[in-house]
C-alpha cells in the first residue's frame, strides 16, 4: 500500500486570505453602520461623515469620521462630540463601536473562514 501527501497549504492560504479579507469589509461596513446609529443628531451633518474605510493587505478596518473623506462642516467638531469640551459632556459614539466590534469580530472571521470549509 503506497500513501500519497499532497501538499495543499498554497491553496489554503489563498482562501484563507478571500475569507479574511470579506471578513474585513463586512467588519467595517456592521461597524459603520453601529457608529452612525449611536452618532449623536443635530442637524445631521455628523452622522452623515461617518464611515469605514478597509485595507485587507493590513488586515485593518478603520471607522470613524476619516481624512480624506468628506471633511465638511459635520466632521470638524466629531472629536468634541466623542470625548466632550469644558462645557460638553462627551458622547462617545465610536469608542463603544470599536468595542462592540472587538467582541463581534471572531464570530465575523470564523463564519466566513468556515464557507470556505475550514
Amino acid at each position: 500500500m503506497t500513501i500519497k501527501f499532497e501538499d495543499n497549504s498554497a491553496i489554503l492560504a489563498a482562501k484563507l486570505e478571500i475569507a479574511l479579507g470579506s471578513a474585513i469589509k463586512e467588519i467595517g461596513g456592521v461597524g459603520e453602520t453601529m457608529a452612525k446609529r449611536r452618532t449623536p443628531v443635530d442637524e445631521g451633518n455628523l452622522r452623515a461623515h461617518v464611515s469605514h474605510d478597509v485595507d485587507t493587505r493590513k488586515k485593518e478596518a478603520k471607522i470613524g469620521v476619516l481624512s480624506g473623506h468628506s471633511n465638511k462642516a459635520g466632521s470638524k467638531y466629531a472629536g468634541y462630540v466623542e470625548f466632550g469640551t469644558s462645557r460638553q459632556a462627551a458622547q462617545p459614539y465610536i469608542r463603544p463601536t470599536v468595542d462592540d466590534m472587538k467582541k463581534n469580530a471572531d464570530e465575523i472571521v470564523t463564519r466566513h473562514i468556515r464557507k470556505i470549509g475550514v
